[in-house]
């Protein structure tokens, strides 16, 4: 036999499975591709969604059921729940497994006892062992007792009869027909043991002796039963019948665990113990030996279980078990049996549970080898092979719907259905099983095809869980169907796009199916429930059906997507007929009966209330129904809530009260569900349940029996679903109402508190890491590990997805709000955890509930607004969160722990040397983002409380946003092509929508109530009462429609003299009677009345006579009409002068002088009438009427196009640039920002870092708003943040480079260089001759010494000394070149080692010259196709080895060409992508290509998506980053580095949303790229990716960087001019002290620096450029 030995396991803990990002997921799905440890053709079914093939188990459990007499193995099985089971659950953990044990001697309440249901529970759960488990599942520690023999709980009638006729007495035969009763609503009939309380009634008294009478008569009688049907049994029955009725359960549940199976070597293990001598005892006390051995009344009795326990273990158990597997132990016996404290029995202990755990991980370890060969490996056939076990479950009984299945099979059949198919109905309808079946019969109805079928069940698995999943799993399946290649983009509107791409693939042989039942299961993250992934036409040869309930928000949704009826099939309610035959056909699968009253009283029930899940409630209620009981035993719930009750209660009398009402109260209030284990971990720390459950046996350690939760689980299994959430598989109701119900009865307020406390300490790991839990019993008080898992933030790489969305909830909802804070939302940790794991928008969830639940809390007010406002930039980089909170909250003191967190980012960030961003607490109260591109239209409804907005993006969005809660409300995406303008009509309850080719309205919950197709391109006006009146302007006609009459038209009103004006949306204005608007030229004006349905005569608005005095012609551009339609203003945008006009006869009352650095756009006035308003380029306009003065609000905000007031409280804003929707509250002062530099100016017109130093910064400013020659030169000191050197010009230059760190050269207006001191601020030396008058740059050598520019005619280049000031040598274009007679383009290119300079001559070639020599050596020739490319998108190295340019498509290679990137053959001729050349001009040179780049992949991508919004890879900047690499920015907003050597693209390098421009040095270890003004990221170039990044509210106007690429300098737009350094700080990242020597000391001078001087024009005959510029 075997021995003992020590377990090699360690205390391991249990760590549940995180979650994956998109990319992650890719990488996984991708990983495996083919499934070669199946057939081949199983996976296949899978694939293709065959729903009948068999399924193989998912299951990885290992599950053992633990099978022994109880009283005499009571310190082995506790010494394996102390010692064994929890370094086994380490050990499968480790291993991707779960561990479970089935004890049944541990934890069975007296109601198991009062039914006789043990022996049923026992053979249950052993067949569930053997099922689920992998490796072992049967463990015997049969020793010296055989165990209780029970009389059988039912008895076939006919063998009761047969029993009954061979009793010998009539005491006994009484006995048994008192105790057995006939139940003919068993099929076939049976006797039935009858509840020991039914028959005796104080079995389960309080009164503890009437309870105590009971239990002995019954024990008494028992004994009576059992011995009689083991005698009658041996004498009437065969013997394997008859062993039935003597044998115990013990060995019941060895012959079915070990005796009976195939192979129980692999899964079976014994232990057997001996006691030496227990059985040689004369008059043995009976207290202590008759726990060991079988000891009874009777020595009968006793001799027939020692023989029964010799045959069973010396015959049965020791041939069936290889010795290998069976291990004996001998011990003495003691006073107390198996005594812990003894020498020999801890010993023995200690062995045998070594022993135990050994064995037990091999054949763990046998198993799951064995497992791993034939289990599916695949994610995605997993995948298709849950939804298919999910299925078949679902349409196992499944009975009538003859007509709506009739309904789809015509769906299916019909060859022009081209849209999906939408089954709704109301919860508990029976949708998904109807679903399930069409699965089924789709074949049958597709019999001479091979249909393809793409199932799934939303919410049953984690990747059907959430749109992501879904689309990634939906996309894999069909390629692989189609035996396509996949590729799966990254982002998910790509996901959805490529989703709908996949389809092209389905064809007349193999036609596709798709079905997705409960689309309202989805998870609501990234607005999957506006369904904007789903296919609005569907191509050919595929089908899509799709159901949900009908109060959900997707109902609507689908309701405004398709209009037709005929899409829409309704699930009734269930016919009598059809609830008869299901409940018929149920009987039957259960081999179950009713009695003819007893059938009535469930049809009588069910038509009263038709639906499926009342139906089958009612029905699992029926099937426990016997014959004999009597009619006020059969009781029936009216309605689903009571039945639903009614089920609650039979579960707390079968599994206890308090275990029930807790297990369900955590289920309920859990925020998204919870796992198994994570359930029973809970339990575990719930000392309430544990001392209800320990009234039986208390254990050796203190947790809940896994057994009483996997049974609770057993008997609710159909009214739960295991769904993803957080990347696990989880328990949540099935059906809303158990939800409901659940929380009304387990979720109280009495409860509530508790049932979060406990939650919130389970996912915050308070219990965890051998932390000990105080507890109070009956009997004492004490504290004891509850072994439950931990919750760190991180397991291993992965974020734990459990403890980051649901401490936060819970512990709100506990109202705790000192561990809130301290552990969630006060804790930078957690909060960048969160972010990066989710995103911004549930931390702000989190900030939501907790200032709802605690509102005078100023740390949570503070610190939810200032993430409120950087929800944009925490969208655009899930890392700003350090830089985002010191910058908005410095100084505040409600956050100084937060921002010392901060401090300590482990995350590299940028941080500014002054505030940038907009405080928290002031006027900015939200940044809203949702739109993909730049919104171009807001408005805000009557009551202020919602705004919408629109974008021609690629999803042609349309949103909603809740202006109170911040953030979006609904989204109404694709309904049309590039919207452009949005305005609420009929009070607020619908939008309009102004779409490219139609006018649409919509309701809030995204029905399309009707469409215009019809005068699309004029003007649109929307008036009347509560705006229900729209009139459209086309040609010479107004046509008038009822908005709340669906569109129907009022009027046709025609007017001859003058055509309208086209569709320019700021030249109309709209009041509730009237509309003016302008004609097609912009000069004349008409008015239109609602009422009157008439329009005014034409009035030209500015005086005639400015053409014919050749004054700049006038336009109207913006026009309001004030709130009392008494007046009405119009302007201009050439001087924005404001225009009064009466109304009524159109004469002019006054006029305003406007400021000519405004543009007149989008005028609206505030609801008192006074104060006209308007988008500005840095903020708001405002124009008080009354007081005729200017003023500007929300400054620095950035470009703006469009801004709406609400009652002058609420202002909701929009930029030209940008995606995000601003919300302010004009009620409230500005907060200032603190630690400002210096104020500089007005306006920045240009600034450089100075030649070798990082802190000196040269600017060029404007001091005066409307003047624009009051310009200063200054010299700005970065460290000190003051102005060193200043002095006002009489002219701005026009180009200024640094020389060195004390002298610059400049460019005047005379077209004259001229060197500046900015040390002493003199003009220290002027240039000879002139300069191009259209020059853009001149190239200054790195010394200083020399500098390259333009002739004067531009048609050669001239070298500088800038020591005599004198041209040097004229750099001449070749002979060859004569034929291209133009000048050079204004852009041009030297190397840093100053040996070579690149130009190109206007339609003409790239010419290469040798500096030194001052000879052209080459050429690029034409025939690569580039003089239509912008000059500026090109770079040279700067050793001169290499220049690279920008070409089309269409070159023709030379021989010498070795393409690294292929075209693909199919690529059509004009949808080539853009090239980048790059060609060798170094010592070498050989005139050819070294590599041509492109990006082919993205590029065909591309042309096969639509709505791409003209989006390719056409080149925007090239930059070289180092020797080896360049970088290029591209139109589809992506940087691309290729080798320079080969062409090869490196990496694409994501992130940004607009345009990108690129600064870089070729030394520094970054290079950063800035977007759109507002934002910037900087790679590191050793590993390409972005280290850090911000994201700002307002613009700015330039960016530099410093030589050593350490600081970032960028400038403010106007009117506060001020320089802003970045520096990169964090982890990893050098501590900078000071950044350079001071260069610039003593006073600073006002003196005024004269750039234009009297001798500017004198000309200079020594001069060698003799190129005269004929154009200037």
């Amino acid at each position: 036999m075997g021995s003992g030995a020590s377990s090699q396991n360690g205390n391991a803990k249990k760590q549940p499975p995180g979650t994956e990002s998109i990319q992650k997921r890719i990488l996984r799905i991708e990983r495996d591709k083919t499934e070669a440890k199946l057939d081949r053709r199983v996976v296949n079914e899978f694939l293709t969604g065959n729903v009948n093939i068999d399924v193989p188990s998912k299951s990885r459990i290992v599950r053992i059921f633990t099978s022994s007499t109880f009283t005499d193995t009571m310190h082995e099985r506790n010494t394996w729940m102390a010692r064994a089971y929890p370094e086994l659950r380490a050990f499968c953990q480790m291993k991707g497994y779960e561990f479970q044990v089935v004890d049944m001697r541990w934890g069975v309440r007296n109601e198991a006892s009062d039914d006789h249901t043990t022996t049923d529970l026992c053979m249950q759960e052993l067949r569930l062992c053997q099922k689920f488990s992998t490796g072992p599942n049967f463990i015997s520690l049969l020793a010296n007792k055989y165990g209780y023999r029970a009389p059988p709980r039912t008895i076939e009638v006919n063998q009761f009869n047969t029993l009954l006729g061979v009793v010998e007495t009539d005491e006994d035969k009484t006995l048994l027909n008192k105790w057995y009763v006939r139940d003919d609503n068993a099929i076939p009939p049976e006797y039935v043991l009858q509840p020991i309380s039914r028959v005796l009634l104080d079995y389960k008294s309080e009164d503890r002796d009437l309870s105590k009478a009971a239990k002995e008569e019954w024990y008494r009688e028992s004994g009576i039963i059992r011995t009689t049907l083991d005698k009658a049994a041996r004498i009437s029955l065969p013997e394997k019948e008859a062993e039935d009725y003597y044998v115990s359960i013990t060995e019941k549940e060895v012959r079915a665990g070990l005796l009976d199976i195939t192979e129980p070597e692999k899964h079976c293990l014994w232990f057997w113990r001996k006691i030496n001598g227990i059985e040689n005892f004369k008059n043995p006390d009976q207290k202590h030996v008759k726990k060991f051995i079988d000891m009874d009344n009777s020595q009968e009795y006793w001799q027939e279980s020692r023989r029964l326990l010799n045959v069973l273990e010396e015959k049965k158990m020791k041939s069936a078990l290889p010795e290998k597997n069976i291990f004996q132990y001998t011990v003495n016996w003691t006073n107390d049996g198996i005594n812990p404290e003894n020498g020999q029995h801890k010993t023995y202990l200690k062995q045998m549970t070594d022993m135990f755990i050994t064995q037990m991980e091999r054949l763990i370890e046998e198993g799951v080898k064995q497992k791993s060969s034939t289990e599916l490996s695949n994610p995605l056939v997993i995948e298709c092979c849950q939804h298919v076990r999910f299925c078949q479950q679902k349409y196992e009984n499944f009975c009538g719907r003859e007509t709506t299945l009739g309904k789809i099979e015509s769906y299916i059949k019909s060859p022009t259905a081209t849209k999906p198919l939408i089954i709704h109905g109301a919860s508990g309808s029976g949708k998904t099983s109807l679903m399930a079946m069409t699965a089924r019969l789709i074949p049958s109805w597709m019999q001479n095809t091979n249909p393809a079928i793409v199932l799934r069940f939303i919410g049953t698995t984690p990747d059907s869980s959430n749109i992501t999943g879904i689309l990634i799993s939906f996309i894999q399946q069909i390629k692989a169907i189609y035996n396509q290649t996949s590729h799966l983009p990254e982002g998910l509107n790509e996901l959805s796009k490529e989703s709908t791409l996949s389809l092209e693939f389905a064809s007349t042989s193999r036609p596709l199916v798709i079905i997705l039942d409960a689309l309202d299961q989805i998870d609501v993250a990234f607005n999957a429930r506006s369904l904007f992934w789903l296919p609005r036409v569907l191509p050919k040869h595929v089908k899509l059906i799709v159901s949900t309930i009908e109060d959900d928000e997707c109902f609507p949704k689908l309701k405004a997507m398709f209009k037709e009826q005929e899409q829409f099939v309704s699930v009734p309610e269930l016919t009598f007929s059809e609830a008869d035959n299901i409940i018929q056909q149920w009987l039957r699968s259960r081999n179950r009966t009713l009695n003819p009253s007893q059938m009535s009283k469930l049809n009588e029930c069910v038509h009263q209330c038709p639906l499926p899940l009342f139906l089958n409630l009612s029905f699992e209620s029926a099937i426990k129904w016997h014959s004999y009981w009597h009619d006020s035993e059969t009781i029936l719930q009216q309605t689903v809530s009571e039945s639903i009750k009614y089920l609650f209660s039979k579960l707390e009398s079968k599994h206890g009260q308090m275990l029930v009402s807790r297990a369900l109260g955590y289920l309920t209030a859990s925020r998204s569900g919870v796992s198994e284990s994570e359930l029973e971990d809970v339990l575990s720390c719930d000392d309430d349940v544990l001392n209800d459950v320990y009234q039986y046996w208390e254990p050796p350690i203190r947790r809940l029996p896994p057994l009483l939760l996997v049974r609770l689980k057993t008997d609710i299994h159909q009214y739960i679903v295991e769904r993803g959430s957080d990347g696990i598989s989880v328990l949540n109701w099935y059906h809303r109402q158990f939800k409901e119900a659940a929380g009304d009865r387990y979720c109280g307020e009495e409860v509530a508190h508790l049932i979060h406390s406990g939650l919130a300490d389970f996912f915050n790991g308070k219990w965890a890491e051998e932390r000990k839990k105080p507890y109070v019993d009956k009997k004492k008080k004490g504290e004891e590990d509850r072994h439950v898992s931990n919750q760190p933030l991180m397991h291993g790489d992965t974020y734990n997805l459990r403890r980051i969305n649901n401490a936060p909830y819970h512990m709100a909802m506990a109202g705790d709000l000192s561990e809130l804070k301290k552990k969630s939302l006060m804790d930078f940790e957690f909060l960048q955890a969160k972010i990066v794991a989710t995103s911004v928008r549930h931390i702000l969830d989190d900030f939501a509930i907790a200032r709802k639940l605690f509102r005078d809390d100023a740390q949570l007010e503070t610190v939810g607004a200032a993430l409120e406002m950087s929800q944009g930039a925490l969208l655009y980089d899930l890392f700003q969160l350090a830089p985002q909170l010191m910058d908005r909250l410095c100084g505040d003191k409600n956050a100084t722990e937060l921002l010392r967190q901060c401090n300590h980012s482990s995350v590299p960030y940028l941080l500014p040397d002054q505030e940038v961003l907009i405080k928290p607490g002031g006027q900015l109260v939200f940044c809203l983002t949702g739109h993909r591109g730049p919104v171009k239209s807001v408005d805000i409804r009557e009551d202020g409380k919602l705004a919408v907005s629109c974008s021609d993006d690629d999803e042609n969005s349309v949103k909603t946003w809740d202006l109170v809660e911040g953030k979006l409300h609904k989204t109404y995406d694709g309904i049309g092509e590039d919207p452009s303008r949005v305005r609420f009509v009929c009070d607020g309850r619908m939008i309009l929508v102004d779409y490219e080719d139609s006018y649409i309205v919509i309701r809030e919950s995204g029905e399309v109530v009707f469409t215009l197709n019809d005068y699309i391109g004029g003007q649109s006006a929307v008036g009347g009462h509560q705006k229900t009146l729209l009139a459209l302007f086309c040609d010479v006609n107004v046509h008038v429609y009822n908005l709340e009459k669906d569109g129907e038209k009022m009027a046709n009103i025609a007017n001859s003299s003058m055509q309208f004006c086209e569709n320019i949306p700021t030249a109309i204005a709209v009041s509730e009677n009237y509309a003016v608007v302008t004609d097609v030229e912009q000069h004349y004006i008409s008015v239109l009345s609602f009422s009157d349905q008439r329009l005014s005569d034409w009035c030209e608005v500015f005086d005639p006579k400015r053409k014919k005095q050749h004054l700049t012609d006038l336009t109207i551009d913006a026009i309001v009409i004030t709130p009392d339609e008494k007046r009405f203003i119009l302007s201009n945008t050439r001087d924005n002068d404001l225009h009064i006009y009466d109304l009524d006869t159109r004469e002019k009352l006054e006029s305003i002088k406007g400021f000519q650095s405004d543009y007149a756009q989008n005028y609206r006035i505030a609801e008192k009438g006074h104060l006209l308003y308007f988008p500005g380029k840095t903020g708001v306009v405002v124009w008080n009427l009354e007081t005729k003065e200017r003023s500007a609000i929300l400054n620095n905000v950035g470009d703006l196009c469009d801004v709406v007031s609400w009652s002058w409280k609420t202002m909701v804003t929009a930029s030209d640039e940008d995606s995000t929707i601003c919300v302010w509250d004009l009620e409230k002062e500005e907060k200032e920002k603190k630690n400002q530099t210096l104020l500089l100016g007005h306006k920045i017109r240009y600034f450089i870092p100075l030649h070798n130093s990082s802190r000196y910064v040269l600017v060029v400013v404007q001091t005066r708003g409307k003047d624009d020659k009051s310009c200063c030169l200054q010299i700005y000191d970065v460290q000190t943040k003051q102005v060193v050197r200043q002095a006002p010009l009489d002219e701005a230059p026009g180009i200024v480079k640094a020389l060195d760190d004390k002298r610059v050269v400049v460019v005047t207006v005379t077209r004259k260089m001229k060197i500046v001191n900015v040390d002493k601020m003199t003009l220290e030396k002027v240039f000879q001759g002139d300069l191009s008058g259209y020059t853009d740059d001149v190239e200054v050598k790195s010394d200083g010494s020399e500098i390259i520019t333009h002739t004067r005619g531009r048609k050669q280049f001239k070298r500088y000394d800038t020591t005599t000031g004198k041209t040097k040598a004229i750099i001449r274009r070749p002979s060859f070149a004569q034929q291209y007679p133009n000048k050079f383009e204004k852009t041009f290119y030297v190397n840093k080692g100053w040996t070579v300079l690149v130009g190109r001559i206007l339609d003409g070639p790239w010419l290469l010259f040798d500096i030194r020599t001052l000879q052209c050596f080459a050429s690029i020739p034409l025939e690569y196709s580039y003089s239509d490319i912008p000059p500026k998108k090109a770079a040279i190295s700067d050793d001169g080895q290499l220049f690279i340019f920008g070409a089309n498509s269409d070159v023709k290679r030379p021989s010498t060409y070795n393409e690294n990137i292929c075209l693909p053959a199919e690529l059509e001729e004009h949808d080539k992508p853009t090239k980048i050349i790059i060609w060798n001009i170094g010592n070498d040179y050989k005139g050819e290509v070294v590599a041509e780049c492109d990006d082919a992949e993205y590029q065909t991508r591309y042309n096969e998506m639509d709505n791409r919004k003209g989006l390719d890879v056409s080149v925007d900047k090239i930059r070289v980053i180092d020797k080896t690499r360049l970088v290029t920015a591209h139109n589809d907003f992506i940087l691309r580095v290729w080798d320079r050597k080969t062409g090869k693209l490196i990496d694409r390098l994501e992130g940004h949303n607009s345009a990108i421009d690129v600064h870089t040095t070729e030394t520094g270890p970054y290079f950063f790229s800035c977007e759109s003004e507002i934002a910037f990221r900087v790679w590191d170039k050793a590993t390409l990716k972005c280290i850090a990044s911000f994201r700002m509210e307002n613009a700015m106007a330039a960016c530099r960087m410093c030589a050593d690429s350490r600081y970032i300098i960028t400038s403010t737009k106007s009117p506060t001019a001020r320089l802003v350094q970045w520096q990169l700080k964090g982890e990893g990242i050098p501590t900078v002290g000071k950044i350079g020597a001071e260069l610039f000391k003593g006073k600073v001078t006002q003196d005024r620096l004269a750039l234009v001087t009297a001798d500017d024009d004198h000309y200079r005959t020594d001069d060698l450029d003799s190129d005269e510029d004929t154009d200037y």
